[in-house]
């Protein structure tokens, strides 16, 4: 079939249709809106190899003067050839399916060095206080939120945590962590659990392909040693009744407020910040707030409200009562966990 069927003046001055080069290869010019102005593109005619007719784009077509209307035509020629060459070969390839797969190879590409530079830039460090401020924050207490990060920025090694996070090494976090768990055992785990977290997290946002906190478990605890379980201290419950004794001659908040613990059973966190609206002085505990069904028992006889009648402010007091009832939180700096703020304890009188 014949080819190179247009001049450079041809291109130039060319109207609105299709004006063919020959082979497959047309010249477009279209009506550009309702002035008299015009674009032109070059497109590559086939018979694809399913037999199907398609049409390839091969760019705009530059008619600004004669030199750029000639320069343009010796470009779609050469892509034309190309696609030609295409078609020619065995077996024979679609030229709109070849540029397909690589505009998606070079998006591909063009997006893993984008990542790469992403993660270079991004430090351990870096990554997990983002990681803390998105998801840690939000969702804990003040004080644990903090402790959250600060365990890790206080135990964990700078020159890791200033190491971009896509170069983090297994072996560099087994190293770094099996001193953590040898002099703390129980932060080192929680350090652990974190950097594994933030690790999956960098994996999901595309920083890394792996995990390294993975596949050092195992190895984590055979190099740290085992751990030495043992009990709380505690105090014989035969000394229980002299110790209660002592404690109730004791003056201070702080004394009223361990004897009411003792005397109720109820969490720390619940004495130092209870409100007077949890209490009801004349009722009984009620069966469904029983642990386990088992009837509470008063040390000695002793009224539960009992402390509550000698603080500082008393219950008869409660205009002048402050927020919380035994005012030892506060003085303390004591912040009981959110959740036991809201619990009612109906104790017996």
């Amino acid at each position: 079939m014949a080819r190179h069927l247009l001049s450079a003046t041809q291109v130039r001055t060319a109207s609105v249709g299709n004006h063919c080069d020959g082979d497959g290869l047309y010249l477009r010019v279209k009506a550009s809106g309702t002035s008299n102005a015009s674009t032109a593109s070059w497109v590559f005619r086939y018979t694809a190899p399913s037999g199907s007719r398609r049409e390839l784009g091969l760019g705009a077509a530059d008619r600004s003067t004669q030199e750029a209307a000639g320069a343009t035509l010796k470009h779609a020629r050469r892509k034309a050839d190309e696609a030609r060459a295409m078609l020619e070969e065995t077996p024979r390839r679609d030229p709109i399916d070849v540029k397909a797969v690589e505009r998606k190879a070079t998006g591909e590409a063009a997006a893993a060095n984008k990542a790469a530079s992403k993660s270079a830039a991004t430090t351990l460090r870096r990554y997990a206080r983002a990681y803390h401020a998105a998801h840690v924050e939000p969702l804990r207490a003040d004080r644990h939120g903090r402790e959250w990060l600060g365990s890790i920025e206080r135990h964990v090694p700078a020159a890791l945590l200033d190491r971009p996070i896509a170069a983090v090494a297994s072996i560099d976090l087994l190293d770094a962590l099996v001193p953590i768990l040898r002099k703390v055992p129980e932060t080192g785990a929680r350090i652990f659990q974190r950097l594994a977290t933030v690790f999956d997290a960098a994996v999901i946002d595309g920083l890394r392909l792996d995990n390294p906190a993975t596949p050092i478990r195992r190895e984590l605890r055979k190099r740290a040693g085992r751990r030495e379980c043992g009990n709380y201290a505690f105090m014989p419950y035969q000394r229980m009744k002299a110790f209660a004794s002592d404690l109730r001659a004791m003056t201070g908040n702080s004394a009223r407020c361990l004897e009411f613990t003792i005397l109720t059973a109820t969490r720390t966190g619940e004495a130092l910040m209870a409100e007077w609206s949890e209490f009801d002085l004349q009722a009984r505990i009620p069966d469904g707030s029983r642990c386990a069904d088992v009837e509470h028992v008063d040390v000695d006889g002793a009224p539960a409200h009992g402390p509550l009648g000698q603080g500082c402010a008393g219950p008869r007091n409660r205009s002048r009562l402050p927020r919380h009832v035994l005012d030892v939180g506060q003085r303390t700096g004591y912040r009981a966990p959110g959740c036991y703020r809201s619990s009612t304890r109906a104790q017996r009188g």
